[in-house]
């Protein structure tokens, strides 16, 4: 299934790099993610800001629409 990840890049709840390894290592098994990078943006803020994106991106998934964004993007 793909996955939709956001990340803001002062978040102190989620560490960035750890976030990155994270969608590395699921583009490389071949997993279809989308990940949004919020800067300068900390971990509730990223809740607020990519709600509309996810809500579209959920929307489409539902709809049967692929995920034709390269991994990782």
């Amino acid at each position: 299934a793909p996955v939709l990840i956001a990340q803001g890049t002062a978040d102190t709840v989620v560490d960035p790099p750890v976030t990155e390894a994270y969608v590395a290592a699921l583009c490389k098994r071949g997993t279809r993610v989308v990940f949004l990078h919020y800067p300068k943006t900390k971990h509730a803020a990223t809740a607020r800001r990519s709600a509309n994106q996810t809500i579209a991106w959920m929307a489409g998934r539902f709809a049967g629409a692929p995920v034709t964004t390269p991994c990782g993007q």
